[in-house]
């Protein structure tokens, strides 16, 4: 979840969503069409992201200014996992 709406920073249909992905993590993460759907349709549902265009059969989608502030709490968390991981290593 949290890479699909790192990479939807940009305009991005299904497809390149999968692919962005991808190479964003080196093929350590592949999203299988149902896991990426599924996604996709909870996090617009929750106005997380929304669909821009419709061309065809291929749909577009972008991050919301709710979905970037969700986003940018999960970074901080994770900051904070690895400041809290560091700390506990030095003692």
């Amino acid at each position: 979840m949290y890479y699909v709406l790192l990479v939807l920073d940009n305009e991005r249909c299904g497809s390149e969503i999968v692919s962005a992905v991808q190479d964003l993590t080196k093929n350590r993460i592949k999203l299988g069409a149902g896991t990426l759907y599924t996604i996709l349709s909870l996090f617009e549902e929750e106005e997380i992201i929304q669909e821009t265009k419709i061309l065809g059969r291929k749909r577009m989608y972008q991050i919301t200014s709710h979905g970037r502030s969700l986003l940018n709490q999960e970074i901080r968390r994770l900051k904070q996992m690895l400041i809290d991981t560091q700390h506990y290593k030095e003692e």
